[in-house]
């Protein structure tokens, strides 16, 4: 047994390290949201700087006053692409799902729709479904067309 099992260390080892970034990641994610709710800021998810300046200026056009009370999130330097969106879309789900639905705070994750963005719009689905996690209504997921 004990040689079976040191055996077995250096295989253990080498995927616990490749995991840590993801933890990391989603641990940085699941503070974020956390902030977020806590100003009771409602949020839109988007995949990159390009997506946020481009919906935060429509947002401003369109609603007349400017994105008070509106946080628009891009996952900042390194973090914007679709698989970060699913997991900065994950840790919000999360942090949400035993709140009272007074105490929810409405946020939208905006998915491109291309290979990339269905991916992990799937990916982020299957994660969901594995953890028997439902998805609050306050909550909505969106793919719009690049």
């Amino acid at each position: 047994y004990a040689s079976a099992h040191s055996d077995c260390m250096p295989l253990v080892a080498s995927h616990v390290q490749a995991a840590k970034p993801q933890y990391e990641q989603l641990q940085a994610d699941l503070k974020l949201a956390r902030e977020l709710l806590q100003k009771r800021v409602r949020t839109v998810l988007v995949e990159g700087a390009t997506d946020r300046r481009i919906i935060s200026l429509a947002w401003s056009i369109f609603s007349g006053g400017g994105n008070q009370n509106i946080h628009f999130d891009d996952g900042g330097d390194n973090y914007g692409s679709a698989n970060a969106l699913a997991s900065r879309s994950l840790a919000w789900i999360v942090e949400t799902r035993h709140m009272a639905a007074k105490d929810r705070v409405r946020a939208i994750a905006i998915f491109d729709r291309d290979e990339a963005g269905l991916i992990a719009k799937n990916k982020l689905n299957e994660n969901l479904s594995n953890l028997s996690i439902t998805r609050s209504p306050e909550f909505k997921i969106y793919v719009h067309d690049v």
